[in-house]
């Protein structure tokens, strides 16, 4: 028997987390085009913070568990962010372009 086979819980939020650090890569290299370092690293340090911070305290309180839901709350915050700053160059990028009314 494999050894993550006795943890299929977390083994599931690993497979979100895994979407949402794909989803951020992805923001990432959109970001880097339109040469928005600054975006980039916003989306790296909140949730490195996110993940020092919570990470250690869901870590410590409730395990193995814990760990994979505070490495999903990093990926999500890092989607999260990389989505709103493609959104925001979008906008900006469409109606400084005029295109949209």
């Amino acid at each position: 028997r494999a050894v993550y086979a006795q943890h299929p819980g977390p083994l599931r939020l690993l497979a979100a987390t895994y979407g949402c650090y794909f989803l951020g890569t992805l923001f990432s290299a959109f970001l880097r085009g339109y040469a928005k370092v600054a975006c980039v690293f916003w989306m790296q340090l909140y949730p490195t913070l996110i993940a020092m911070t919570a990470g250690t305290y869901l870590t410590l309180r409730f395990g193995l568990i814990g760990a994979c839901t505070a490495t999903l709350l990093a990926g999500l915050l890092r989607a999260g962010l990389g989505a709103i700053f493609v959104v925001r160059i979008r906008t900006t990028t469409s109606t400084s372009s005029g295109v949209m009314a």
